[in-house]
């Protein structure tokens, strides 16, 4: 695990020219990616006047059979791999300081790139859900596959980053082996239970 920067967890006011960035990249994107690619802008800074932690998340979409030759792609242009999570791949890109793209690679039928569109449809249609969404704000997930436990000091490190700048979070344990383990640290949940951790969060914004 990589050490943890405090600015990857800092929320920063709402900043819509975040999206002229993402217009940017995605012309780049699409002249080094597959025809077939969907590039989508997802994540907080995809919704005007949400806000968020000056990250640009970027959904790829492509066929099975390309994901490999897109990785390479990604490589070759200075996206910085970085992890596999479930089933997509995750790359980085410093745009600047306080700037960075999240890229996102994953099979094009997988419902995370579905869902995340919807979401982000959902909330640009409705400004209430945004406003409930906000009192969201203040929760961190924080997705774990275990290999946090080879550098414990890390771990307890991030942790004590998550206490400090969020009311309440959680971990989501993608190997049902490590959930006793990781609930030593902190509130955890098998990544089955997700949705319903979810439902329940956002029942509470509606009541506050």
């Amino acid at each position: 695990m990589k050490k943890i920067n405090l600015e990857k967890i800092k929320y920063h006011k709402p900043n819509n020219s975040l999206k002229l960035i993402f217009i940017k990249e995605k012309y780049k994107l699409k002249k080094i990616l597959p025809q077939s690619a969907e590039i989508e802008h997802v994540g907080s800074t995809a919704i005007p006047n949400l806000g968020g932690k000056n990250i640009i998340d970027i959904f790829i979409g492509v066929p099975n059979k390309l994901i490999i030759t897109s990785k390479k792609s990604l490589q070759e242009n200075n996206y910085t791999y970085d992890s596999k999570w479930g089933g997509r791949m995750f790359f980085i890109k410093k745009y600047r300081k306080d700037l960075r793209l999240n890229i996102h690679l994953i099979p094009i039928k997988n419902i995370e790139f579905s869902n995340a569109i919807l979401l982000r449809n959902y909330l640009n249609k409705n400004r209430k859900a945004v406003k409930d969404y906000i009192k969201c704000k203040k929760y961190a997930i924080e997705i774990e596959t275990g290999s946090a436990f080879s550098k414990v000091k890390n771990l307890k490190e991030k942790v004590k980053l998550l206490n400090e700048n969020y009311d309440k979070w959680f971990f989501v344990v993608t190997k049902r082996k490590f959930i006793k383990k990781f609930k030593q640290f902190g509130d955890s949940v098998d990544k089955r239970y997700v949705r319903l951790r979810l439902n329940k969060l956002l029942k509470l914004a509606e009541k506050a």
